[in-house]
């Protein structure tokens, strides 16, 4: 399945049938940059959805 990588993270999005629009980030290349990790090793994520933010956990 194509996917947009960057700074370390593999991002996929595609429709699934009775879930809609399904964002699955995988984090698990080894690329991502330790100032991006947190002290408790959780990275900061927010989704936006036409520049509105709808999801965001620090």
């Amino acid at each position: 399945m194509p996917c947009l990588e960057t700074g370390g993270a593999q991002v996929y999005a595609y429709w699934k049938r009775g879930e809609g629009l399904v964002v699955s980030v995988h984090l698990d290349t080894g690329e991502v940059p330790a100032d991006l990790i947190s002290p408790d090793e959780t990275i900061p994520l927010r989704i936006t959805v036409n520049g509105d933010d709808v999801f965001q956990a620090d």
